[in-house]
């Protein structure tokens, strides 16, 4: 398999985790009750425990050459109160 096909093969793989997560997450009446809640609630805590590892397993350690610690540290938390700001607004 050339290096191309590899890079399709696997990027397809990992493009189709949205959608397949997506029809999981609308996946209806299932019983018990509580059963359907928790369903929801683990892909949802799934998929944000995925953003969350890359953002801190990549994102971070790159940005890391070209800012210190502190201001990382610093726009990470700006940015984790200004969606926790956001959501509270759009609870209202």
């Amino acid at each position: 398999m050339s290096a191309l096909s590899t890079l399709l093969v696997e990027t397809t793989i990992a493009g189709a985790a949205i959608p397949l997560g997506g029809l999981l997450a609308s996946w209806e009446h299932i019983r018990p009750r509580w059963l359907e809640r928790e369903m929801r609630h683990g892909v949802v805590a799934f998929g944000g425990g995925a953003l969350l590892a890359a953002v801190a397993l990549v994102l971070v350690p790159h940005g890391l050459e070209m800012v210190s610690a502190g201001e990382a540290a610093a726009a990470f938390l700006l940015g984790g109160l200004a969606c926790w700001w956001l959501q509270g607004l759009l609870d209202r």
